[in-house]
């Protein structure tokens, strides 16, 4: 098992003849690494071919909990299935190697049993923000790694871009938008391979302009750091900031995405327009994941419909009020 491992980790690594991006491969080295070689070690199970068995694949699929933040707790069902197709790809390597004969995981289905309170997104509040943007920089950061690590926040934050496309970002993505009078991010996601433009705001492009960054290949890199380091760098600056206070909500740099979202949904942003900054493939994954904010704010702007009606009618009434009265007083009096 693992001579498998690490001849797989081997073929994917930069240089390789078959190479994955960095971030993908740091993925797949904390599948292998953190999950799959401490639950054979654990079982005393030393050889692949145990993993032909769909039990064996189940039982190890469901010792999966939170690596960082939230330590031990079950992953979200959306973390889950992404983790099984990893494992399924490597499964599926071991085949075509021959190690195994078939791929034990392939006909494992998650059931979804999180309830309506666990599938709803969560941003940060503009509080919460302000509180996580004004937390002490990390004493074990250099002053450049600490700058990146608010810059990539603040990027998040203001694009809605996931981690994996802000830690990949580059100055040849940052586009002027079609009235030539502000900025789009203007680039390819990694998750879906679709073409994503986004709004950024002038003092993101500033930010991210003043970092050092590094040139590969004609361009420049705005963070220097591995992805995984940069979202342990993320979640830190969020721990730091609920010393004295902690957010309503349990954060992930994914929530910077959300926030995003949902902000754009409160002050009455058109959906459509939120769905495309957001890269989604249509309208209806954005309502999926956000309709219990739009419906709030739906809510909220029926209450104030409501509010400002009873005003005006309230208004309404008095002046006819005072009419019947000027027509009913004599006149002389």
């Amino acid at each position: 098992m693992r001579h498998a491992a690490e001849r797989y980790l081997q073929s994917r690594k930069d240089g390789s003849l078959n190479p994955i991006e960095q971030d993908t491969y740091d993925h797949y080295a904390s599948l292998i690494n953190q999950r799959l070689i401490p639950f054979c070690d654990e079982r005393g199970i030393v050889y692949i071919r145990d993993f032909e068995n769909k039990d064996v694949c189940s039982q190890f699929t469901e010792s999966w909990r939170q690596l960082r933040r939230h330590t031990g707790e079950l992953l979200a069902m959306s973390t889950r299935k992404t983790e099984l197709e990893r494992f399924r790809t490597f499964l599926r390597e071991c085949v075509e190697n021959e190690w195994i004969a078939k791929n034990g995981a392939e006909k494992i289905k998650f059931k979804n049993q999180k309830t309506a309170i666990e599938e709803e997104r969560y941003g940060l509040e503009l509080e919460e923000y302000e509180q996580m943007m004004a937390a002490p920089d990390s004493a074990d950061l250099t002053a450049q790694q600490n700058q990146e690590t608010r810059v990539a926040t603040e990027l998040m934050r203001w694009s809605g871009m996931r981690i994996s496309d802000a830690h990949k970002f580059t100055d040849s993505e940052i586009v002027r938008n079609e009235k030539v009078n502000g900025w789009n991010a203007d680039f390819i996601q990694k998750k879906t391979k679709r073409r994503c433009v986004s709004p950024l705001p002038e003092h993101v492009v500033e930010m991210l302009n003043a970092l050092p960054g590094q040139v590969n290949h004609g361009r420049k890199y705005f963070f220097t750091c591995t992805y995984t380091a940069l979202r342990m760098r993320v979640d830190t600056l969020a721990e730091r900031a609920q010393k004295d206070k902690t957010f309503m909500h349990a954060f992930s740099p994914h929530c910077l995405r959300h926030t995003f979202a949902i902000q754009h949904i409160n002050v009455g942003t058109d959906v459509k327009l939120i769905s495309k900054w957001l890269g989604h493939e249509s309208v209806a994954v954005t309502l999926e994941h956000y309709g219990n904010w739009i419906k709030e704010t739906q809510r909220l702007a029926e209450d104030v419909s409501r509010d400002a009606n009873a005003k005006m009618m309230a208004k309404v009434a008095a002046l006819r009020d005072q009419t019947n009265t000027d027509r009913t007083t004599p006149r002389g009096l």
